[in-house]
């Protein structure tokens, strides 16, 4: 017994040390972030300690993983299969509720599933078709090409399977010609209305053709239909979710959300020409944002489910991101650079330096820089203003300013502050900006909080490049509070009842829930306390609604008033300000203008686009809803 003890303890520990080369690649990212941000060195020490204790190197190289793609507050991937085991529990009635609604279907719709194949392990390759094999769904089949593969064992796997399932077809290819001439050859085999996109090592989960059609029966001129998507080990476990937004037209150009289960009707992939050379590592988001260009918002469907697990292993996308396949980053600047040539909104597109392996785009501006008038309502007596006022001039680089101070009629002007405007008193904060706007004789309006400070000189640039785009509404900066901790990175309606503010309270430079503090993005509302629109679109819907609310929620009422005029509202990470002792207000305060906008936005405040219905309605951390009542939608 003791011999069997002892042999035991060796088989684990020789277990151990064979995945030491696997963490060694998976390392090479988190201590990149450990030498640039030391002070949380004690923070992971501790983490990893606990970790070990719990689960031995897999945690220590799993959560190491998430806290430098995904910051701090992402869940362990032990936390998130708790979570799981909860929301995804099936039994054998919610079974036949699935079988009888593919069998109430009038019209099924084929979905040819596109696999390039090479070299692949049959280990992996095997369980990648069995999990099409066993969709509940079963109008598919799956189109594989196998690129000339070197190795007899993958194209034996693949005979074995065509001769199991008529359903799978496989063209083998009489050259190599990498991932988008073999992804044209399988897309050759198809003959469905819709295609999904399949890499040969990554599983479906089993309804995920299922919901799939589901969407499609409910949308029937959907165009491209997209999940949210997690990742698999070679164990079997489950980690690294990423519940996405509905379609962000910014946050795509920032990295590839669309990416997996991504489906697309088949004659609009042959109507731009399939997969595209040239841009190899990154030619599912080529072919995404190609689609897009042609189709309208609305055609554009997100599923707020996992239908789609990566396959996490060495030298992979998924366990190393584009770090793994680095040629994947030039591809994906290019992809996106050329698209915004062909819809008429030239930029210069690197690689973001607060996010690595994520994209930012800096608009050109052909023209002359706009003219901005800074609007700061000051319904108190603001102590300090003037030497902020002074801080902004000095440091602020954009030279083409204007800046007007409103103030009750009954107070004196704050001294040495510039051109001030009386304001009838009584006043609003709402009826002051407003005040402000009407007197302004810049084409861009910057609302702005009497207490912001100035951090960096090209904050108004940033503004300004994304407020001068066409189909703009407004745009956001990044705040703090006096301790470096995030104040606003957008607003999200349903939040606490009515609406909070993003990732408030992480520190700056904590990348947030899969770099989105990090990254340029849309979100359905922005604070009023740094607010940039065209003064045009501003008159033209009215500016903010003073007479419901005068004092809170005018930001967000405007925001999803423009919206609603067709425009989209930007947050930059890339315009920092300061808001030292104080919060913003809070949105949930004051009872009769939250009755308002409650009642005037029923329909819209509960369930943002820009959100996730998986994730928290109690808090600003992205973290997951908690599992008490709650299923997947």
């Amino acid at each position: 017994m003791e011999m069997q003890k002892n042999r035991g303890k060796h088989q684990r520990l020789l277990s151990s040390v064979r995945r030491l080369p696997d963490l060694a690649i998976k390392l090479r990212q988190p201590l990149w972030f450990a030498l640039t941000h030391p002070h949380k060195l004690p923070h992971l020490a501790r983490r990893a300690l606990a970790l070990y204790r719990d689960g031995r190197l897999r945690a220590i190289d799993e959560r190491l993983e998430i806290i430098a793609r995904h910051g701090t507050r992402v869940e362990s991937g032990a936390a998130y299969r708790r979570w799981l085991r909860r929301v995804e529990k099936t039994d054998r009635a919610s079974r036949q509720r699935v079988l009888d609604d593919i069998a109430g279907f009038s019209d099924p719709p084929r979905i040819s599933i596109v696999m390039p194949v090479y070299n692949t392990r049959p280990k992996w390759l095997n369980k990648a078709i069995r999990s099409v094999t066993r969709q509940s769904y079963p109008h598919w089949e799956l189109c594989i090409a196998d690129d000339k593969s070197s190795k007899p064992r993958t194209r034996r796997a693949l005979k074995a399977w065509q001769r199991r399932d008529a359903r799978i077809k496989v063209v083998y290819r009489d050259e190599n010609g990498h991932i988008s001439r073999a992804s044209n050859s399988a897309l050759g085999l198809a003959s469905g209305e819709f295609v999904a996109l399949f890499d040969h090592d990554d599983e479906l989960p089993r309804d995920a053709l299922y919901h799939v059609a589901r969407e499609i029966h409910a949308h029937p001129d959907a165009a491209l239909i997209y999940s949210d998507e997690d990742k698999i080990d070679t164990r079997g476990r489950r980690y690294g979710h990423y519940f996405k937004p509905d379609y962000n037209p910014e946050l795509l150009l920032s990295h590839n959300m669309i990416s997996h289960l991504g489906v697309y009707r088949r004659e609009r992939v042959e109507a731009v020409g399939g997969f595209r050379e040239g841009v190899e590592g990154s030619q599912d988001y080529d072919l995404a944002l190609r689609i897009i260009e042609s189709v309208e918002p609305r055609q554009i469907r997100h599923i707020p489910r996992i239908l789609y697990h990566w396959r996490a292993i060495p030298q992979s996308a998924a366990a190393g991101g584009l770090e793994a396949k680095p040629y994947t980053l030039k591809a994906a600047i290019r992809a996106v650079e050329e698209h915004l040539q062909r819809v008429g909104r030239p930029a210069r597109i690197e690689e973001s330096t607060l996010a690595r392996l994520n994209l930012r785009v800096r608009p050109l501006s052909p023209g002359k820089p706009p003219r901005v008038s800074i609007i700061i309502a000051c319904p108190h007596r603001t102590d300090g203003l003037d030497a902020r006022l002074a801080r902004l001039r000095r440091i602020t680089r954009y030279a083409d300013r204007q800046i007007l101070v409103a103030h009750p009629a009954d107070q004196p002007p704050p001294p040495h502050v510039g051109q001030t405007l009386a304001c009838p008193c009584p006043t609003s904060l709402a009826a002051m900006l407003n005040q402000g706007a009407r007197q302004a004789d810049g084409e861009l309006l910057l609302f702005l909080h009497p207490a912001i400070e100035v951090m960096a000189p090209g904050w108004l640039d940033e503004l300004v490049a994304l407020a001068s785009q066409s189909g703009v509404g407004a745009v956001g900066a990044k705040l703090y509070d006096e301790n470096d901790r995030i104040l606003h990175a957008g607003i999200i309606t349903g939040l606490h009842g009515l609406a909070g503010y993003a990732m408030r309270g992480l520190p700056r430079d904590d990348p947030g829930y899969n770099a989105r503090a990090m990254l340029i993005q849309n979100y359905s509302a922005l604070s009023a306390a740094c607010l940039m629109i065209r003064k045009d679109r501003f008159q033209r819907i009215g500016g903010f609604d003073s007479a419901h609310l005068p004092d809170i929620h005018h930001d967000i009422d405007l925001c999803l008033r423009l919206i609603d005029s067709g425009l989209r509202n930007i947050w930059t990470p890339h315009a920092e300000l300061r808001l030292p002792g104080r919060q913003l207000a809070e949105k949930n305060a004051g009872q009769s203008q939250r009755d308002y906008l409650l009642t005037r936005w029923a329909d819209r405040l509960p369930r943002d686009p820009a959100y996730n219905p998986n994730l928290t309605l109690a808090g600003e951390d992205f973290s997951l809803r908690q599992p008490k009542g709650h299923t997947l939608v």
